[in-house]
């Protein structure tokens, strides 16, 4: 038996056993090595301490907030941007989701309201719901609060598993995977570490973009404290207003009845001029507000009724406090084209100083009286009044 070649035999064999026991040694080392990797990759990628929550209250006012969307866009009015900082602010809250969170998002999705992208200004979309690119244009909602409320909701969606205060109008909602993502750093898709393959954007710089917007205008807002508070306010002043029929300007004081009517302002202000409308019944001695202030001009009314009625154009400078700098005020008449006409019958009239209704019939010159008629007519009373110097005839 040749004992020499079953050794080398034997060796070879025992040599190859301990090859593939380090070689399974090895692979083995090397799943662990990249399951480590992979681990530290994702434990780096966002950290609970340097998270920000969907949750919670607002750490931005609603003054910064309009303040930083000045910096980004000047072509609405400041009164349209407060009242949609407002609805945000009330659904936010009302869910239990941070206001400015949802704020920053829609100026991110919306580009500041300018509605650059696939989602346009009257679907009030604010964050691009149900819009896949490529020309889709998503969900449409009936109005802002509605579609203010759809972001909302998908933000709840993705950040908790409570259930919702109102009725759900996000369409999306349960398509999400309820509290996924409870931090603002892992909306993206790639930016979560526990659903890397789930998000609301596919972009994995999508929630820290927003946050990074959230720290601007928070910054921004502190270096201008001081310079805000060193604004001075101007005084507006108003020249008269115009009443338009379309771009048709009337030049008398008749107008009818179910047209409608545009209330065109002048006025100037150094920083810039705020406008208020309002009109009165005369018979009735009521005030009603046609519109508050806003930067826009223009004002739209349609009376309803005959009858005299008093328009007011009240404007104040931009950064005032006051309740108005100056006023202009028109009396018209209401007719009705299509009404026959009644027959209008007066009782009598009276003459008051100030208050005070005068008696006799002495008067005293230079002082102020107003004459109340007092009559009545099936389509309404039109008054007319006129003075006679009797000596003179």
């Amino acid at each position: 038996m040749n004992y020499g070649k079953m050794f080398k035999f034997r060796e070879r064999r025992g040599n190859k056993k301990i090859m593939k026991i380090k070689k399974i040694f090895i692979n083995f080392m090397v799943i662990i090595f990249i399951s480590t990797v992979i681990n530290g990759v994702y434990s780096c990628k966002v950290h609970a301490s340097s998270t920000t929550t969907i949750i919670g209250q607002a750490e931005l006012t609603q003054e910064q907030a309009l303040n930083y969307f000045r910096t980004r866009n000047s072509e609405k009015s400041d009164q349209d941007i407060k009242d949609f900082i407002s609805i945000v602010w009330q659904e936010a809250n009302l869910e239990g989701i941070r206001p400015d969170v949802v704020f920053t998002q829609i100026m991110k999705e919306t580009n500041f309201l300018r509605f650059t992208g696939d989602v346009k200004e009257c679907q009030n979309n604010f964050a691009g719901i149900g819009a896949t690119g490529g020309g889709v244009k998503g969900a449409y909602f009936k109005d802002v609060r509605t579609g203010v409320r759809a972001v909302v909701q998908h933000l709840k969606a993705y950040s908790s598993n409570d259930v919702l205060k109102n009725s759900c109008v996000d369409p999306r909602f349960t398509y999400v995977t309820r509290g996924i993502s409870p931090y603002v750093e892992w909306l993206g898709i790639g930016e979560n570490p526990n659903y890397p393959d789930e998000g609301w954007a596919a972009d994995s710089n999508y929630g820290k973009s927003i946050v990074t917007m959230m720290k601007v205008a928070k910054n921004l807002s502190n270096c201008n404290e001081d310079n805000t508070n060193n604004i001075k306010p101007g005084k507006a002043k108003i020249q008269t207003y115009d009443i338009m029929e379309g771009s048709k300007y009337i030049t008398t004081n008749k107008l009818e009845m179910n047209k409608l009517y545009t209330i065109k302002g002048y006025a100037s202000s150094e920083n810039g001029v705020l406008y208020e409308f309002w009109v009165k019944d005369v018979s009735a001695g009521i005030w009603t507000k046609i519109r508050d202030y806003k930067e826009d001009k223009y004002a739209n009314w349609t009376p309803d009724k005959p009858g005299q009625y008093a328009i007011k154009v009240n404007v104040k400078d931009k950064n005032s406090n006051l309740d108005l700098d100056g006023k202009v005020e028109k009396t018209f008449t209401v007719i009705d084209e299509n009404a026959k006409p009644g027959k209008a019958k007066i009782q009598t009239y009276d003459i008051m100083l100030g208050n005070k209704y005068i008696t006799g019939k002495n008067l005293e010159m230079n002082k102020l009286y107003t004459i109340k008629g007092y009559a009545s007519s099936e389509n309404g009373v039109l008054y007319e009044f006129w003075v006679k110097d009797v000596s003179a005839g």
